[in-house]
């Protein structure tokens, strides 16, 4: 009947929801991982390098539901969007996240929006692929049973395509992601036993092709020390990985080896030329200075290369004799580089043919010598102080101007850390020092029969250097960040010699408008005037 009907019908409605009911109380808990496998956020992300923002949505999926932490979706950024977690800056609410918070804790709801900032895009897979490969060749033990050829190039062709070119945020962000995943510790660890293994096989009978493979792969292993060490943290970092160390064994070895191999004669002159680029960029620190400078084997062979008449590429011996001049920028350094002959060596070669050197070699051998006339803790005899005055005078400031110096290093990519031995030169005017008591002099470490440091030669070197270095933005910038200008204000205000303060106000108007001194500036620059301001930074800091 219709009654009958009715009824069943509404019989089978009710059993169906009714059912449908238990089937969903019976799986409570997979509609709870169904609803956790769909969570997703939605990054708003700013690339630093090219301001370029865009937002992206990361799928939470049902793989990753062990993502509980901010730091775990750092990991899947890096993953799906090639950004390493070193460089990731995340924000949410205005609160800057360090990735050890919790998604409870910051109340996290699927469709939540976080903000990330990140310097750039890093080439993930081929640098995980560098990693690899380096570990494969230290599994292997016996020389002649590993590749070295193929991972010589493989090494090679990561090294110019993803360390270079400089000043490019790309290849920083890859030097990051390259160390964050353990790349310099695998690195150096191959770099340690294909030095040791080119000394066992120098002095072994083996094949000669396994002598050229190993010092192969050693010049691709100098090549990345050189190419990763671009900006302070980067050389700093290597330096703790002892790369100033290996890199001054290789320059040894390359020079002063006398292997009857013929392999020598073709690849250690190579070696010794991607030796020393890796050996200049750290000789602008301190400790490296010292290190360098008692390494007297090391830097007899900077001295030959300078002087070497075509035996090692231009480029090198210009390196060269610009590790000589970092060298010396440390008072410190001065006895050494004096007592082991090194000075007289320099003087010698530009006697002999200083004429013939090219103008950067001249340019860095005469600031070597500017620092070694003006040093405070090591006086040439009479002679040989006014030798340098001649030197400097005829092979620099009137052969060379600025300009050729500054084109030749921004074409090079000149990279200084810092532009405090250049203004310290340009302080040391030798100015007498007897107007002061001799207790001030005791301070500074002067002797007492000091009558002077510097001369008017000095000074113009230190112009000339400062002349051709404001000529760049980056070092405009630089030296500004190292707070200088003010004390170049002072020494302004201090020259005497009218052609050097022309010069001088010139440099300074290349920075436009600025603010006067500090007191405290004035009255350091008042003593620099007589002993320099690096030896006036290190009296003060005793006292801070």
């Amino acid at each position: 009947s219709e009654a009958h009907q009715f009824q069943s019908h509404c019989f089978c409605s009710k059993f169906r929801n009714l059912n449908c009911g238990i089937i969903k109380l019976g799986n409570e808990m997979s509609f709870k991982e169904c609803e956790r496998s769909s969570r997703h956020a939605w990054l708003d992300l700013l690339c630093t390098s090219t301001s370029e923002r865009r937002t992206v949505r990361l799928n939470l999926r049902a793989r990753d539901s062990h993502v509980d932490r901010v730091s775990d979706l750092q990991q899947l950024l890096q993953s799906e969007h090639h950004i390493p977690v070193c460089d990731q800056r995340w924000r949410c609410n205005s609160q800057i996240l360090d990735g050890k918070e919790t998604l409870d804790s910051l109340y996290f709801r699927s469709g939540d929006t976080f903000e990330v900032s990140y310097l750039a895009a890093a080439a993930t897979k081929e640098l995980e692929s560098a990693i690899h490969i380096l570990k494969e060749f230290r599994r292997k033990i016996k020389p002649l049973t590993l590749d070295w050829e193929h991972t010589s190039r493989f090494i090679e062709k990561i090294t110019f395509e993803q360390f270079l070119p400089w000043k490019d945020d790309g290849s920083l962000a890859n030097r990051h992601y390259f160390h964050q995943q353990g790349g310099l510790d695998v690195f150096f660890d191959t770099f340690h036993y294909v030095q040791k293994t080119r000394q066992e096989v120098t002095r072994s009978d083996d094949d000669n092709q396994i002598l050229f493979s190993v010092v192969l792969l050693e010049m691709v292993c100098l090549e990345l020390l050189w190419n990763f060490s671009e900006t302070d943290a980067d050389r700093r970092l290597m330096m703790q990985y002892g790369g100033l160390d290996m890199a001054m064994k290789s320059l040894v070895a390359s020079v002063e080896n006398d292997s009857e191999y013929e392999v020598w004669f073709d690849q250690g002159q190579r070696l010794a030329d991607v030796a020393v680029g890796c050996i200049v960029q750290y000789c602008e620190y301190a400790d490296a200075q010292m290190m360098a400078a008692k390494n007297v084997a090391a830097m007899k062979c900077l001295v030959e290369m300078v002087f070497s008449d075509g035996t090692y590429s231009l480029y090198s011996c210009q390196i060269a004799a610009n590790t000589l001049f970092c060298c010396s920028c440390l008072a410190e350094t001065h006895p050494y580089l004096v007592s082991h002959g090194i000075c007289q060596a320099v003087v010698d070669g530009l006697n002999r043919d200083g004429e013939l050197q090219d103008m950067a070699v001249r340019y860095f051998c005469c600031c070597f010598l500017a620092q070694l006339q003006a040093s405070r803790l090591c006086l040439l005899d009479g002679p040989t102080y006014h030798s340098l005055d001649t030197l400097v005078q005829s092979l620099l400031l009137d052969t060379t101007t600025p300009l050729a110096v500054s084109e030749f290093e921004q074409s090079h990519t000149y990279v200084w850390v810092t532009l405090l031995p250049f203004l310290d030169l340009a302080f040391k005017s030798g100015k007498e020092l007897t107007p002061i008591s001799q207790y001030y002099w005791d301070a500074f470490g002067i002797p007492d029969y000091a009558i002077a440091i510097g001369s008017r030669s000095t000074q113009a070197v230190g112009l000339f250097c400062l002349d051709q270095l404001c000529l760049s933005e980056d070092n405009r910038k630089l030296f500004i960040v190292e707070g200088l200008l003010g004390y170049f204000i002072c020494l302004c205000w201090s020259i005497k010699d009218w052609a050097l303060h022309n010069q001088a106000t010139r440099i300074l108007k290349r920075f436009g408008v600025q603010s006067p001194p500090s007191l405290r500036t004035i009255a350091s620059s008042c003593l620099a005037s007589y002993v320099g301001l690096s030896a006036v930074n290190l009296f003060v800091s005793r006292f801070r």
